[in-house]
């Protein structure tokens, strides 16, 4: 259902094709090292122990974050967050989907989260962490022409921003060196890669 009350999270053994549900009434799992996992629920992230050798959770889920922005995408609402390999994770914060003046964070390993975008004029959408965790691409959206890929720099307590071009969905490379992510050229939509080392 559009509330996402109609979706359960399952682990799939990949080689007797068998799955079995973990947790009900979840969706958006993610993996967070060494023994994590999250997902959305009722417009909240949640977090739970989770043993990769068994496949089972450990305990009782708890919410984690409480004013992430969801984002309407049928059937499924989606959290705007994303986390990196070493355990930073984005998110957009927001009370209502579709929050035009939504502010971006920051969240470390025992940190308070870091306000990165305080108040934006446009919608933030897809945040994407550098495998890293130091930079962060985010799509903004202010209408239906104006559609960009900005990339977020963390150099100590302050971050700069840069355009990449018109584009939406950003994807780090594995190594960080560089995005993928949607575009237009030339009128047609094409699956672009800009290097970033330079």
């Amino acid at each position: 259902g559009y509330a996402n009350s109609g979706w359960d999270l399952a682990v799939l053994d990949l080689q007797s094709r068998e799955w079995r549900r973990i947790i009900e009434h979840g969706v958006q799992p993610q993996y967070l090292h060494p023994g994590y996992l999250l997902f959305t629920r009722d417009d909240r992230v949640w977090g739970v122990p989770f043993d990769v050798a068994s496949l089972e959770v450990r305990g009782e889920p708890r919410p984690v974050i409480e004013d992430v922005q969801m984002h309407q995408t049928a059937p499924l609402q989606v959290a705007q967050l994303d986390m990196s390999e070493e355990g930073t994770l984005v998110y957009v914060r927001g009370e209502s989907v579709g929050e035009r003046h939504g502010r971006l964070s920051f969240v470390g390993a025992g940190r308070d989260p870091e306000v990165v975008i305080e108040d934006s004029e446009a919608f933030l959408l897809q945040p994407a962490l550098s495998p890293a965790g130091r930079r962060m691409a985010v799509q903004t959206y202010s209408g239906r022409l104006n559609v960009q890929t900005w990339v977020l720099e963390r150099s100590g307590d302050s971050g700069g921003r840069a355009a990449v071009e018109d584009g939406w969905g950003p994807i780090w490379t594995r190594d960080g060196s560089g995005l993928v992510y949607g575009a237009m050229r030339d009128g047609q939509p094409v699956i672009a890669r800009r290097d970033l080392a330079g």
